[in-house]
Order: C-alpha cells, then sequence, then structure tokens
C-alpha cells in the first residue's frame, strides 16, 4: 500500500493510524507493523537486512532474533517518507528509486510481503514517469482539507472566534481562493493557529488573523512564505528554556539546511555519503570544509605533541635555547602530525564500549574473531615490549615487566570492546556521547601504553633515563585519535564554525539541535534529526538564495556553494 498526498497532507499520521488499527486486530502469530523512516535506508543494503538492523537498535533484540523474526515474514515494514531520501527530482537513479527496487526484491523473495509506503504525490508521479513503481500495491492519497472543514477545525480550536472572522469570512466566500489552497493541509491550520493564537504573559494576542488575508492576495505561497518566517519567532518565544535569540536559531538552521542538505546532500564528500533530508552530528563535519577539518585535527595533535616534546628537551638540557627548542620540538612534532593525514583520509565512524559482547551486531562468529585478534594484539604488544626491556642498556624498574602485559591487556581489551555507536543508538544524541567516552578512554588507554613503551625503549644519546614521560602519553592519544578520529573530527568542526565563519554553527550543537526538536522545528529519524516538516528546509533554502541573489546585486558577497 502507498499513502500519497500533498506537504503537510498527514501521511504520518494516517499510516500510525493503521499501523495502532494493525495491533489493535492482530491476532497471535500475526506480523508487527514496524514504522521505519525511508532516509535511515543504506543504498545497497537489502530490506531484510535493514530491517534487522533497526529492530536490534530500537527495541534491543538480539541479531538472531531480528533474523528469525524478519526471516518468518512477521514484521510489516511501514517505509516513511520515501519523498524525503532526494533533494532534486526524483529518477530512475535517485535514492528512493532504488530503495522501491529493494522493497520490490523484498516482496518478490518473501511471496508478496506486505508493505507500507509514504510519499508525496509529485514525487510519487515522478518515481511512475522514471517507470518506478511498488509492484502489486493500492495507493491512497489524502485530499486537501476543504474550506468548510478549515472552519470547523479553526472554529473549535481558537480561544475568540470573533477575531478569526475575517479569516472564516475568506475560505467561505473564495473556496478556491488563495488563502483556501494554502490552509488546505493539516500543517498549515495547524501552523497558522499556532502562531496567530499566541499569547504573552498578560493574555494578548501577539499578531491578528487579519493579516494573513492580507497576505493571501498575493497568492498562496505568500501565506506559505508568511507563516514559516513567523514559524521560527513563535518557537522561540514559546520555549520557555530557550537561550537564542530568533536570528541566530534562523541563522544556524539556515546553515544545515542550505550550506550542508541542499549544497552537500546526495554527495559523497570526504568519505562521508551526505543525506539531502538527515542532519547527523557525527557527519557533519564536511560542511566547515574537508580540508580545514583535517588541517585543524592536525594542528591540535600537532600542538598536543610539540608541547609535550618541546617539555622533554627543556627537562634533558635546561641550558638549551627557546629557539632551538621551539624549532626541534615543532619540526618534530610536525612529521608525526602530518603522519595522522594518511589515517584520517578514510571514512570514519563513531564508536562505542559494548560489555555485553553477545549482543554486538554479527553474534557470536564476530566476538570470536574479536577474541582472537585481541589475544594477537595482546601478544604482539607484549613481544614489543619486553624486545624493548632486553635491548635497553639502561635498568628497567621491575615494574615494568608487569606494566607492559597489563597495559598491553587493557589495550587489547579496549579494541575487543569497540563496537559501532550508531547501530543501539535510541537518539541521535547517544552517538556523539558514546564516541566521546570512547575516544576519551581509548586515548588513555593508548596514552598509558604508550608511556610504558617509551619509558622501556632505549633512550637517544646524551639523554636522561627518565625521557619519554611527556611524549609518550601524547604519543599515544594522538594514536588513539587516529583509531577513533570522529570525536576529534566534530571537535574540528566545531572550531571551523564559530560565528565569524561562512557557516556557523553553535557551540553546543547537539543541545541545539534537542531544543529544535523539543520546540517542533526538528524531528528525529535513526541516528539523525530532520526538519520538523520539509516545508521548513525548503523556506531555509529559498531565503539563503533570495540573500545571495540580493547580495550579489549589490556587489556584496554571496552564500558560498560548497558543492
Amino acid at each position: 500500500m502507498v499513502i500519497a498526498g500533498a506537504g503537510g497532507a498527514g501521511k504520518t499520521v494516517l499510516a500510525l493510524e493503521l499501523v495502532l488499527g494493525l495491533l489493535n486486530a492482530r491476532a497471535p502469530g500475526d506480523p508487527v507493523p514496524v514504522r521505519i523512516s525511508a532516509p535511515t535506508w543504506k543504498t545497497g543494503d537489502s530490506i531484510g537486512v535493514w530491517l534487522v538492523q533497526h529492530l536490534v537498535a530500537v527495541y534491543r533484540m538480539s541479531p538472531a532474533s531480528a533474523e528469525s523474526v524478519v526471516h518468518a515474514n512477521l514484521v510489516i515494514p511501514v517505509v516513511d517518507g520515501l519523498d524525503e531520501m532526494d533533494s532534486g527530482v526524483l529518477g530512475y537513479g535517485s535514492r528512493s528509486a532504488k530503495l522501491v527496487a529493494a522493497l520490490n526484491s523484498f516482496q518478490d523473495l518473501n511471496r508478496r510481503a506486505p508493505i507500507i509506503v509514504t510519499c508525496r504525490t509529485t514525487q510519487l508521479e515522478a518515481l511512475i514517469a522514471a517507470r518506478v513503481w511498488v509492484h502489486d500495491s493500492a495507493t491512497i492519497e489524502i485530499e486537501p482539507v476543504s474550506p468548510a472543514k478549515a472552519q470547523l477545525y479553526l472554529k473549535s480550536e481558537v480561544v475568540d472566534v470573533e477575531r478569526w472572522q475575517p479569516v472564516l469570512s475568506k475560505l467561505a466566500f473564495e473556496p478556491n481562493g488563495a488563502l483556501a489552497t494554502a490552509l488546505s493541509t493539516p500543517w498549515r491550520l495547524s501552523l497558522v493557529r499556532r502562531i496567530y493564537e499566541w499569547r504573552d504573559p498578560d493574555g494578548n494576542f501577539s499578531r491578528e488573523p487579519v493579516d494573513v488575508v492580507s497576505v493571501a492576495t498575493g497568492g498562496s505561497d505568500a501565506v506559505r512564505d508568511h507563516l514559516l518566517a513567523l514559524l521560527i519567532p513563535a518557537a522561540v518565544i514559546d520555549s520557555k528554556t530557550c537561550s537564542y535569540a530568533p536570528a541566530q536559531v534562523e541563522r544556524w538552521l539556515t546553515t544545515l539546511a542550505c550550506e550542508y542538505l541542499s549544497n552537500l546532500g546526495g554527495t559523497t564528500v570526504g568519505g562521508v555519503t551526505v543525506s539531502g533530508t538527515d542532519v547527523v552530528p557525527h557527519r557533519l563535519w564536511p560542511l566547515a570544509g574537508v580540508r580545514r577539518v583535517r588541517a585543524v585535527t592536525m594542528l591540535i595533535a600537532w600542538v598536543l605533541l610539540s608541547t609535550a616534546l618541546c617539555g622533554e628537551l627543556v627537562r634533558a638540557d635546561p641550558r638549551l635555547s627557546a629557539a632551538y627548542v621551539a624549532t626541534v620540538g615543532g619540526f618534530g612534532s610536525a612529521v608525526l602530525a602530518t603522519s595522522m593525514l594518511f589515517v584520517l583520509l578514510n571514512e570514519v565512524e563513531p564508536h562505542r564500549f559494548v560489555w555485553t559482547f553477545t549482543h554486538k551486531v554479527g553474534g557470536r562468529k564476530q566476538l570470536r574473531r574479536a577474541i582472537t585478534a585481541a589475544l594477537l594484539l595482546w601478544a604482539g604488544v607484549i613481544a614489543l615490549g619486553f624486545a624493548m626491556i632486553a635491548l635497553s642498556d639502561r635498568v628497567v624498574a621491575s615494574w615494568a615487566w608487569g606494566a607492559v602485559p597489563a597495559c598491553g591487556a587493557a589495550f587489547a581489551v579496549a579494541a575487543l570492546t569497540r563496537d559501532d555507536a550508531s547501530v543501539a543508538a535510541r537518539h541521535p544524541r547517544e552517538v556523539v556521547a558514546a564516541d566521546v567516552r570512547f575516544g576519551v578512554l581509548f586515548s588513555g588507554v593508548s596514552g598509558a601504553l604508550m608511556a610504558v613503551l617509551v619509558r622501556v625503549a632505549p633512550p637517544p644519546p646524551d639523554v636522561p633515563d627518565d625521557f619519554g614521560l611527556l611524549v609518550g602519553p601524547a604519543l599515544g592519544i594522538v594514536i588513539g585519535w587516529t583509531i577513533a578520529p570522529t570525536s576529534i573530527y566534530y571537535l574540528a568542526m566545531l572550531l571551523s564554525t564559530r560565528r565569524w565563519s561562512r557557516n556557523p554553527l553553535p557551540w553546543r550543537l547537539v543541545r541545539f539541535l534537542d531544543w529544535g526538536h523539543d520546540c517542533g522545528l526538528l524531528r528525529t529519524a535513526g541516528i539523525g534529526y530532520q526538519f520538523r516538516h520539509r516545508e521548513i528546509q525548503d523556506y531555509l533554502i529559498r531565503q539563503a538564495h533570495l540573500s545571495a541573489t540580493h547580495s550579489q546585486s549589490r556587489g556584496g558577497t554571496a552564500v558560498p556553494n560548497l558543492s
């Protein structure tokens, strides 16, 4: 079944009503409807794999149980938002078309398994024009809200009907007019009510509904843009915990909508495939510029290493000149920091610690492989450490013989318990938080290991025996960053998107996105955020383009296009 309709017509609500109805009428042994956001589908994955990953991540099912349920056809996928997968025209090569093909294959493999899909009418027609459709499906299209029903809704929801009389009269006498067309979806009706029914602490209304009647003389699109322009200020005023100014919120959301989702959506930048609808915090770093983020990452590593190396040189010989220390320490650290680039060229994904090994995605087979790799890694660390002790011509303290295997074991356990943080996350904020915890702990373990190895290694000539007390931990931390670089990339991105940059974002980005979710501007979809309605995203993109056009006409600087 395909549920179609205009933007804001209530496709998701109808799909959820259908899910509740199926659950209420479900008998033992019947399949269970499960809503899943279409943009979370990874191109190339089968629907079965996608469903298994969703059941494991959202419902905490074991991989084996999820696979059994899916293979037994006990899940009805309710794929919501097919039209939100692509930012441009939906053609044969679009992600939406590829998902439809995967759904058709899933039906063929599972003997016409039931599937529910929601999609905007215009996007569905574009797919059909490209000869792509869901096989053997009935299409239910939601009709626009009639002017009579719009009047009934407003009369039942507003406080003072007399204030709304100009709007009600316009709907009654011009049922095919611009205002009736603009308010023909539940989304627009709820939006106009929210904006014009807001009252200050003294109970006074801030705006009068007659204003929207005047705006309607410019057409239905003018009404749409008028309501969307007032949405962000209304959300800021409604929020009792907001510390942001409306101009800040609009600027930050415009950066996400225009410079990230629009300009980079559908492309692969720096090994990261950018969605046209999903704002995934740990994948936002290409927004600041791939080269810039990598340069800032190496700069952070260089500052840490150069500080440690300069400290070692001063400890080794306090008589060394400051210029010599700075030159040698800076150059040597630059070589080490630059070597990170070869590792950072690869795609990075967030990590987390998993102590319940049996719940790792991949099951026992992956667990056995991880244990084998961890044991080999531990043995390698012990062999390297004892070899250094044997080759060293200095007296090694007895603690070193126990510290090497202990640190090696800690490093191996950290590697064994590493897992993809995005698999089991229930909320986007959990992904970044889990990766930060992993990065800090793993860098600490790596720093301790390198501190021990450097301490037992043969020292350079003419330096004290305790040389390496600073360089070892610093080097270990940098190694930890190269193995788990997501958090350091996220930090570099935040440093590169301050208010003076072309693409500003708030310092506490995830907190801002959570606020946007709480006040109704955003919604969560898997491990990412989406605009609460696609009209908000499109409006911000249009406004950014208009601003760029006006700036160019005045001889100013246009909004940069990163695509």
